[in-house]
């Protein structure tokens, strides 16, 4: 090989070594970093201040039991969506309340 050649090759194997480097170090961080972004106009998936206020100040635990048979097959994707999008505001509402709130859910 040309020491043209190998100065190109070693140029390439850096490159892609160098971004798989970035690529793992950009999962590992966001393994630790928790960032949620509400870009719906209507603020549709973000807790209101009084929701957040009131989930800040809870006093004692609280625990909220879930209920849905997402295993029946003869849900309707529309009920199955709708249950998931309840199940995350739940957990929303968990993660704001620093522990006093817990999930319990039932299949």
């Amino acid at each position: 090989m040309t020491d043209n050649k190998q100065k190109k090759i070693s140029f390439f194997t850096a490159n892609i070594a160098s971004v798989i480097v970035i690529v793992i170090a950009i999962n590992v961080i966001s393994d630790f970093l928790y960032f949620k972004a509400d870009l719906t106009s209507e603020n549709l998936y973000t807790l209101s201040k009084g929701t957040t206020e009131i989930l800040e100040k809870l006093d004692d635990e609280m625990i909220f039991k879930f209920y849905f048979s997402k295993g029946i097959e003869s849900v309707p994707m529309a009920y199955k969506t709708y249950a998931k999008r309840v199940h995350e505001l739940i957990e929303e509402y968990r993660d704001r309340s620093g522990d006093r709130l817990h999930l319990e859910v039932y299949d």
